[in-house]
């Protein structure tokens, strides 16, 4: 089975975007498997997890296909969909197979982490099962026993518009010699967000959501337009 995710943004709405499921389910239906969904935004030199409350897992129903992200700030993000069947303790299981099921403290994914789980292995023996919190805790192989989809996405609509403002702010001075500092901040933002294009483009993602956050801390922190001019505005 060949996952399929699609990406959608409201303009009107910075700080969100919905990751749909695209997929075409013939056999097994959609209604058999359990769809799990993890986020997580790219910082600096690792991955950091959203607050549990973004990590949303198909948790209530079988046929939930979308999920709405809110978002703390703008950045370089990658998500995890995996289809598969829910932990069935009547038989057995092999290392890294992935299963869904539920435990006082974890809804979603668990791993089989022996070479042999007996049949009648509760999800809670931490023995044989740990539950799947983070991206990197999942095993990329096609032998665990589910279907899944990694991508990356890179949202900065909020930045994108921030720099709009700036530019707008930066055009409308209409004093002959353009004030300095709001020029370099505009310039200066613009430059890192660039950079940060062309760093997912190359797959520098470290790289990229540094340069994102650059333009975020100039957005969130206070722009250069709130600060006072270089004189040729008295």
């Amino acid at each position: 089975m060949e996952l399929i995710a699609s990406i959608e943004k409201n303009l009107s709405v910075t700080n969100e975007f919905v990751i749909k499921d695209g997929t075409t389910w013939g056999d097994p239906a959609r209604g058999l498997k359990n769809l799990v969904l993890i986020i997580e935004r790219f910082s600096k030199s690792e991955y950091l997890p959203l607050d549990a409350e973004q990590v949303i897992p198909n948790s209530t129903s079988l046929i939930v296909s979308e999920w709405k992200i809110k978002l703390n700030r703008d950045a370089y993000y990658k998500f995890l969909i995996v289809a598969l069947d829910s932990h069935n303790q009547e038989i057995s299981y092999i290392i890294d197979q992935v299963v869904y099921g539920s435990t006082e403290s974890h809804t979603g994914l668990f791993l089989s982490v022996d070479e042999n789980v007996p049949a009648g292995t509760l999800l809670t023996d931490t023995y044989f099962w740990i539950p799947i919190t983070k991206i990197e805790d999942f095993p990329f192989s096609i032998e665990n026993g589910s279907d899944y989809i990694c991508k990356d996405h890179l949202h900065d609509l909020a930045s994108r518009v921030c720099i709009a403002e700036k530019a707008l702010k930066f055009a409308g001075n209409k004093c002959d010699c353009p004030d300095k500092f709001i020029a370099e901040d505009y310039y200066w933002s613009l430059l890192y967000h660039h950079s940060t294009i062309y760093s997912v483009a190359f797959g520098e993602y470290e790289e990229a959501g540094r340069f994102l956050d650059q333009v975020v801390d100039r957005c969130t922190n206070g722009s250069a337009e709130d600060k006072e001019d270089c004189g040729c505005n008295g």
